[in-house]
């Protein structure tokens, strides 16, 4: 409409043809406190740009204010073009990385602010792939060292290939899948959490090979951040031993300061120290630590997630009275976007009008479908559906009444 705009007004005087779209871009409202998961908002377009982007957000968001549906945070992946659309807001807190991560949410009645993070998962497998292209070779592409030691995918692929045969092994979450990935198994978030998992640290450090200790140190952490932005329900902690699966529940939880001042360090520190080493260059100083768009997301989940269970619990604020981490996650809509693709057959590629009519029959599978049972015994009462064994009537014949 803009180019016929233009065109009426002479400003072109050749009318150009509308380009083929060939992206969907998808917004999903997800609740905290409720089980909505529901796609509201979808634009086909050919090539998505950060005004394209700002332009639309602010729209579905404005939109949801008016209809009372409060936004808390805006998560999405790594995308070059999401980390752009977060540079064009003005932030509200200020920190030493120039980042952003929170603004004023203008189309709230009460000038709530809304907070930025990228999705955790997306996190987990850019770290996993800066770790699988890190060491020496013609297809290693970095080379990650700190306090004088290498941290190299091949020190995984030797605890693998050491007890592979082994019927009893610590590291038994190591398997070709993870330890070889193809470009389909390094889609899957399963797989980097199973090598960045403390069983694989606890077994390597068992080894007391040399030149490791460095490499023990980094996957702990990561399992820790990936744990500490996870958790998914209230029994999980219990359940799987891990406290940090916990929900959050005040807002001087501890994970908080081991995020900023343990593992956010612990990057920083990484950085400084690569940064101030003379006898490296610039190309490949950027080699020998995790790439800069893993990190600048990493720091942005952070403060952008702990800022927003903040004002979440906040009494003045919310008031919440717990908040479970996997909230802030990107699945539901990866979720949603695997059953349009399962949705079409053989067809892989559907187009607007048929992503459209799509969503009506996934959003009735969603609120009519029936939750599987657990087990083959259910307490008196825990159903939500009631069954009757009486006959149903019988149909008549064709032609007869």
């Amino acid at each position: 409409m803009e180019v016929f705009e233009k065109y009426v007004e002479g400003k072109e005087a050749i009318l150009s043809e509308p380009q083929l779209a060939t992206e969907m871009l998808a917004y999903m409202v997800k609740g905290i406190a409720t089980d909505i998961k529901c796609v509201i908002a979808a634009f086909p377009c050919k090539v998505l740009t950060k005004e394209m982007l700002y332009k639309r957000s602010w729209e579905v968001i404005n939109i949801c204010e008016k209809a009372g549906i409060k936004i808390l945070a805006f998560i999405c992946d790594g995308y070059s073009v999401n980390r752009a659309f977060f540079l064009m807001h003005v932030p509200l807190s200020s920190t030493d990385s120039n980042i952003v991560f929170d603004t004023l949410n203008f189309c709230s009645p009460e000038l709530r602010p809304i907070f930025f993070l990228s999705d955790v998962c997306h996190l987990l497998k850019t770290i996993r792939n800066c770790f699988y292209n890190s060491g020496e070779g013609a297809k290693k592409t970095r080379l990650m060292q700190i306090n004088g030691e290498k941290i190299e995918w091949k020190t995984i692929v030797r605890l693998y290939m050491t007890y592979k045969d082994s019927n009893f092994r610590k590291s038994y979450k190591l398997n070709p899948q993870n330890v070889f990935p193809n470009p389909f198994s390094r889609m899957r978030v399963r797989y980097a959490a199973q090598v960045l998992s403390s069983t694989v640290a606890s077994d390597l450090e068992t080894q007391n090979w040399e030149g490791t200790g460095e490499t023990i140190r980094f996957i702990r952490l990561c399992d820790k951040f990936f744990d500490v932005l996870n958790g998914a329900h209230s029994s999980q902690s219990r359940r799987l031993l891990k406290p940090d699966l916990a929900p959050y529940e005040s807002v001087d939880d501890p994970r908080f300061h081991w995020l900023e001042n343990t593992f956010l360090k612990y990057l920083k520190d990484w950085k400084a120290q690569v940064d101030g080493s003379t006898s490296l260059d610039s190309s490949t100083k950027d080699k020998c630590m995790l790439s800069h768009q893993t990190i600048t997301g990493i720091e942005i989940t952070i403060r952008g997630f702990i800022s927003a269970v903040k004002y979440f619990l906040n009494p003045e604020h919310i008031g919440g009275k717990f908040l479970m981490a996997r909230c802030f996650s990107q699945d539901p809509l990866e979720q949603h976007f695997s059953k349009q693709r399962g949705g079409g057959g053989g067809s892989r590629h559907p187009n607007a009008s048929q992503f459209e009519s799509k969503m009506v029959p996934i959003a009735l599978q969603r609120d009519l479908g029936i939750k599987k049972k657990r087990g083959n015994v259910t307490a008196e009462g825990d159903s939500d559906v009631t069954w009757s064994d009486e006959r149903l009537p019988k149909r008549p014949r064709c032609g007869k009444k």
